[in-house]
């Protein structure tokens, strides 16, 4: 069964069940970030902008970006912030990277790798990626080597920790000191050297800007293609970097990318960015099957006009996207009524970037932090972090629904009858096999109905129910000839 992988500690929450939400809100007890490039009284002096966010589980916040002040603070492109959204000035002055830092990952030991444009972490030279100790002091024993490339600067743009402490990171480098440029590799958790045993990616005319870490081990490209040469926008790798040739690989002649990538409870892969013409689907964001065939049963129905760049996924299904504003979408597609994106932070009217929502991340108690260069209705300035709450954002209770969601005979042969909870308001109803791949649908399903069989292998199968007001409830069906 596949599971639902997350960037932040702990159990997250959802919607309660028992109202309807309102507009999403500024948190008040969370002091709103802002950032500056250039020093104090010297001009031009711009807003910055966060790019990554990273929650660990004191509920410290680890944000880097391109800035050289926080919140008054003097700060050089990476900080950390205290719950309530002070800054940490003593960490934030032993971390200092002398460019901008694009990428964040937490490991389990509490150390935080650090993927960017830099040369120099933590008063150490690094270049584009190091780790740092949670002090924010410089990790010496992971040193992984770095040779300059040829007319670029190396930077890692995603990262991702495997469980055994490895780290993968994409983006343009070099650690294996041969003259080509590298898209993505994989380094020892221990002392940063590249793992001999991995095959480094490289597709021609192809940026790597996303990764996505599937519970196999196998691992989600997002990439970029330029125009009028052939790139590859997405692809899958065996946990070793070889390709997996059972993936449906995108590919695109015109200039495309994948900023961001998450996955559902079923192994669902949501894919955003911008697609420019590539495939079938929306332009900004669509639902990848696990062989990565697009999902025609999610037509995204939101209001992004430009390229997606963060993504995160609620326990209750719901997605969040990032860009030009900040959204909700249900399962379908749909825009979610009960998140107003008119009262969410938006990209801020600034001629010096245009990032808008770059990071998204879901606290333990259902808060939502989002991360760019933003403009709210509340806020009468240019923030780069904000808390936003609503007003019933509780645990989901899931027992109601759980209780009252059967499926009988099983095992089944011909046909399986449903009954679903109707007060929760039943979206979906799909039956998926033993890949995760759904093999039967229903749209808006009546409280009881009768599911056909007919035509399928006997096997083990699940029935998974989307609900608007609970938690995805799962039964496991058996099918016998």
């Amino acid at each position: 069964m596949w599971r639902i992988l997350v960037i932040t500690s702990g159990v997250l929450v959802g919607l309660a069940s028992s109202s309807r939400a309102q507009s999403p809100v500024v948190d008040t007890s969370f002091q709103p970030t802002q950032v500056w490039q250039g020093a104090a009284g010297t001009q031009p002096r711009v807003s910055g902008v966060l790019t990554a966010v990273v929650r660990q589980p004191d509920g410290k916040f680890v944000v880097g970006g391109v800035f050289t002040e926080i919140n008054g603070v003097p700060a050089n492109n990476l900080a950390r912030l205290l719950p309530d959204g002070t800054v940490d000035a003593a960490f934030t002055a032993a971390s200092a990277a002398n460019g901008p830092v694009m990428a964040l990952a937490l490991q389990t030991d509490g150390k935080i790798v650090v993927g960017g444009s830099f040369s120099s972490l933590s008063g150490g030279a690094r270049v584009a990626i190091g780790r740092l100790l949670p002090t924010g002091t410089l990790d010496t024993p992971f040193a992984p080597p770095s040779v300059a490339l040829n007319g670029a600067t190396p930077t890692v743009y995603s990262l991702a920790v495997q469980p055994d402490g490895r780290v993968l990171l994409g983006g343009y480098f070099n650690v294996r000191g041969t003259n080509t440029t590298q898209l993505l590799d994989r380094l020892d958790g221990a002392s940063g050297q590249p793992d001999a045993n991995f095959r480094p990616y490289q597709a021609a005319n192809t940026g790597v800007y996303s990764l996505l870490l599937l519970p196999n081990g196998k691992i989600v490209v997002g990439g970029s293609a330029f125009s009028y040469q052939l790139g590859t926008l997405l692809t899958q790798l065996h946990p070793d970097g070889s390709p997996d040739n059972s993936f449906t690989s995108l590919t695109n002649y015109y200039t495309s990318e994948i900023r961001a990538l998450t996955l559902d409870e079923v192994g669902n892969i949501y894919a955003a960015g911008l697609y420019n013409s590539a495939g079938s689907g929306h332009p900004y964001l669509r639902r990848l099957r696990p062989n990565g065939t697009t999902d025609a049963s999610f037509d995204y129905r939101g209001n992004q006009l430009n390229t997606i760049r963060a993504l995160s996924i609620q326990p209750n299904g719901r997605l969040l996207t990032g860009g030009l504003l900040t959204e909700r979408v249900v399962t379908t597609g749909a825009v979610d009524g009960n998140f107003l994106s008119k009262d969410a932070p938006r990209a801020a009217s600034n001629p010096n970037n245009n990032w808008g929502v770059s990071a998204l991340l879901v606290q333990p108690d259902g808060a939502i932090m989002v991360a760019g260069s933003l403009q709210h209705p509340s806020l009468a300035y240019t923030t780069a972090l904000v808390r936003l709450r609503e007003a019933n954002v509780l645990h989901v209770s899931s027992s109601v629904a759980d209780a009252r969601t059967n499926a009988w005979p099983v095992p089944s042969r011909q046909v399986l009858h449903v009954n679903l909870d109707a007060s929760d308001s039943p979206q979906r109803v799909q039956l998926l096999d033993a890949l995760g791949r759904p093999v039967r649908t229903i749209m808006q399903p009546n409280p009881a109905f009768t599911l056909s069989l007919t035509g399928l292998v006997a096997g083990i199968y699940h029935l998974q129910v989307q609900y608007a007001e609970a938690k995805l409830v799962t039964r496991r069906v058996v099918i016998v000839d």
